[in-house]
């Protein structure tokens, strides 16, 4: 290893512990109180950057489950004491977005007084509600879960599957003809944590189906790399002269496809190998540490504004794949921390950035913390 490399890798290992004590002692203590409404017993679904609530924003189904898995697993690891607050809070998103209106499945989003907001079912709320089951059983029996399990599983199967034309539904009922990879991405972390939960070998056979669903349908193009949005028959929908790429998801998903092959014993990486390399080559610039949002599938850069969930993932990435570059990690949790979570905001973020790395985020939403918490520890 050269001098420089040493370096980068030393300053990487001694930034480590600074960025995950900001998660223990700052995020996720600030996000259990100000971020926690303990008269509804919800997270809410973002804060000021006063640490204040202005309570009117709708409350999504998808930020009340990724708070809940988080908070669970981090009483489990024994990192937070947050078990009593995931457990509250999913009995309370379970009773107020589980057949809300008598129709099976889960509401989008509630009002701030507690009423329906938003009456779609949602593929991707409903993934993450399935990943909140999955680590709310980990603490314990828990027949709410169960219960709510069985029911998640029956509107999949009933309501969102697409039939001959593969895969699901992205809501119901359906708003547009587009699809998109996203929500099958976060069913197939839902059906790997329930299975590792559970040792249920359907979850994992449900989860190979949309592995099989990804590796045919979700990288058309020429270069092979990892699409966003497709028609109804998952033909590629590209933007024009490319199609749109986010290196934040192609992490995301190399990092899936190593868990499945952890879990099933099945190694099907050349796919994950693949979508990093593409990630790393074009989505990052690893002098600074910028991930950047999105390119087009020939790697061109299409914004230089920055977000901090991409940073996350990349992070997760290069610390979990050996043989991966210690310096370019180092630089991008260095950016992270001085460009996104800097100690002022006591635990909080700027979610979004221009090209000049100026904060363009009005409040601090509550759902980049599954990313950072995920990728942190």
């Amino acid at each position: 290893m050269s001098a420089a490399a040493s370096v980068a890798t030393a300053e990487g290992r001694a930034g480590e512990p600074r960025l995950r004590d900001w998660l223990l002692d700052a995020a996720l203590p600030m996000w259990a109180s100000a971020g926690f409404d303990a008269t509804r017993d919800l997270f809410h679904e973002q804060l000021n950057f006063d640490l204040t609530s202005d309570n009117a924003t709708p409350r999504r189904l998808m930020v009340q489950a990724r708070q809940i898995a988080l908070y669970a697993d981090a009483e489990r690891r024994g990192l937070f004491p947050g078990g009593e607050l995931a457990l509250r809070a999913f009995r309370q998103t379970a009773a107020n977005y589980l057949h809300a209106d008598g129709a099976p499945g889960w509401a989008h989003s509630l009002a701030a007084d507690g009423a329906t907001h938003d009456p779609r079912r949602d593929l991707y709320g409903h993934a993450f509600a399935l990943f909140a089951i999955a680590h709310v059983l980990r603490l314990g029996r828990n027949r709410q879960a169960n219960a709510a399990l069985a029911a998640t599983l029956a509107v999949l199967d009933d309501a969102f599957a697409a039939g001959p034309a593969e895969g699901y539904w992205e809501s119901l009922p359906r708003r547009e003809r587009l699809r998109r990879q996203d929500p099958h991405m976060h069913l197939f972390e839902a059906m790997l944590a329930l299975f590792e939960t559970t040792g249920d070998e359907r979850h994992l056979q449900r989860g190979e189906r949309l592995l099989d669903l990804a590796t045919r349908r979700f990288a058309p193009g020429k270069s092979g790399v990892l699409w966003e949005t497709f028609d109804e028959q998952w033909n590629g929908r590209p933007h024009p002269h490319a199609g749109v790429v986010e290196p934040g998801h192609l992490f995301e998903w190399a990092l899936l496809l190593r868990q499945h092959a952890r879990l099933s014993r099945k190694p099907r990486l050349d796919l994950a190998d693949r979508w990093t390399a593409f990630a790393l080559r074009h989505g990052v610039e690893p002098e600074i540490g910028r991930v950047y949002a999105e390119l087009n599938d020939d790697g061109e850069v299409r914004s230089r504004h920055g977000r901090v969930w991409p940073h996350a993932e990349a992070v997760r990435l290069l610390e979990a794949v050996p043989g991966t570059s210690a310096p370019m990690s180092a630089s991008i949790r260095r950016r992270l921390q001085k460009t996104f979570c800097p100690p002022e905001l006591c635990g909080g973020w700027f979610d979004r950035v221009d090209e000049f790395d100026r904060p363009l985020s009005s409040v601090m939403p509550a759902s980049t913390l599954y990313h950072l918490y995920f990728a942190l520890t």
